[in-house]
């Protein structure tokens, strides 16, 4: 019987390989494509500049280069891409928490467990308690943990709805100047 140590079938990954991509010279110039190397022992340094020298990971996945991914090794953070042909694109792991890319969305979650989505335009903001606020370019909207408690704010108006009732002002003008309030 023939033993091998790669897998027969192409599910998930099947391969990692530690890198070093050296993205200038040694005289200091950049490289217009990195030089990639693969450290002897398993080991590289990770430098304090991403853009001079890059130490990652590279997981393939039965030779399926769109399913494949980078760990890129960072001083204060973790990278991990792969192509934009899936539905997300990369993870950014740091001690304040971590950012996720998710098409033309990005996922935030801090270390107090606030996630943020932002696409560009607008942003939904959960926090840790529960209570949800959406921020788009013309209103504010929130909602309390225990659904209590609903306002949305415009430009001009402030509209709640509470246990206690239903309320809705116009705003004064120092007010709007800053828009929204702020």
């Amino acid at each position: 019987m023939q033993t091998s140590s790669k897998p027969k079938t192409a599910d998930g990954w099947t391969e990692a390989q530690l890198l070093v991509a050296f993205h200038k010279d040694p005289r200091g110039n950049p490289r217009n494509r990195a030089r990639a190397w693969s450290p002897k022992k398993g080991v590289g340094w990770i430098h304090e500049d991403p853009e001079v020298q890059e130490t990652f990971v590279e997981v393939r996945a039965g030779g399926d280069e769109d399913r494949s991914l980078q760990i890129k090794l960072r001083r204060h953070e973790v990278v991990v891409t792969r192509p934009q042909a899936f539905s997300w694109k990369g993870v950014v792991l740091r001690e304040e928490g971590l950012d996720i890319a998710l098409g033309q969305v990005r996922v935030s979650v801090d270390t107090f467990g606030t996630v943020t989505w932002d696409d560009g335009v607008t942003q939904t903001i959960i926090d840790p308690d529960g209570t949800v606020c959406r921020l788009a370019l013309e209103a504010r909207a929130a909602i309390s943990s225990d659904a209590l408690s609903i306002m949305q704010e415009t430009a001009d108006t402030v509209v709640t709805l509470s246990e206690r009732g239903f309320g809705s002002r116009k705003k004064s003008p120092n007010e709007t100047e800053g828009g929204h309030g702020e």
